[in-house]
């Protein structure tokens, strides 16, 4: 019976059978790391592959609504932004013309006043002025009367604004009356008003406003 030499290798094919000494020793895990890579490159291109699908998406329905704004609409805002950076028409005014309106509409109102509730009665008439007369060293105009009215309604009590052509008492039209309509029973009492508040003869007198009477008789001054 003859021995193996020891330095022979046992057969690991020896009758038919494949005797197992280790898991894989040689090719095996390379083919699985091989099949590895290929799927992380697979799910790579999938992801780029998708971003790009999402991409053309919103591309094109952002190309599709500015392809639907209606053109008249856009024409709308860009008036309406103009017309917000446009500044306001600057408007001229004319002091003078404003003074005007001013007085016929105080002189309305107060006529009203004195008609329903000094009609017949003495007043303290304190100032006659008309546009372009000259009084007191200056020529006075629309501007100036409205203020003489508002500085004597700050003084004086109940004072109103008149117009001579409404009262027939007056024998010349288109002048501004000013008066401090007050119960006076008299045209003395009148009188002895305008002294104590130191006013002469040529400043307060007393009047009679009447919407029936004439000049004859309706006015009193201080001596």
């Amino acid at each position: 019976m003859s021995r193996p030499d020891r330095g022979q290798q046992p057969n690991p094919y020896q009758n038919g059978q494949y005797q197992q000494y280790g898991q894989y020793p040689y090719g095996p895990p390379q083919r699985n790391s091989n099949v590895a890579r290929g799927i992380a490159i697979g799910l790579a291109i999938a992801c780029v592959l998708a971003l790009v699908i999402a991409a053309v998406v919103i591309w094109a329905k952002v190309a599709n609504t500015d392809e639907q704004t209606d053109p008249a609409a856009a024409v709308e805002a860009v008036e309406t932004q103009q017309t917000a950076d446009t500044p306001p028409p600057t408007v001229v005014t004319d002091p003078e013309a404003d003074a005007a309106s001013t007085i016929a509409s105080q002189s309305q109102t107060d006529t009203a006043a004195v008609r329903a509730d000094y009609d017949g009665r003495w007043v303290a008439q304190v100032s006659a002025k008309w546009p372009g007369v000259v009084a007191e060293g200056r020529t006075w105009d629309n501007q100036s009367i409205l203020a003489e009215y508002e500085s004597m309604k700050a003084r004086y009590p109940n004072v109103k604004l008149l117009r001579s052509s409404d009262w027939p008492v007056f024998s010349s039209p288109n002048w501004w009356i000013i008066v401090s309509a007050q119960p006076f029973a008299s045209p003395e009492q009148t009188l002895s008003w305008c002294a104590s508040q130191s006013l002469d003869k040529d400043h307060c007198f007393a009047k009679l406003v009447s919407s029936t009477s004439g000049p004859e008789g309706s006015t009193r001054y201080q001596r």
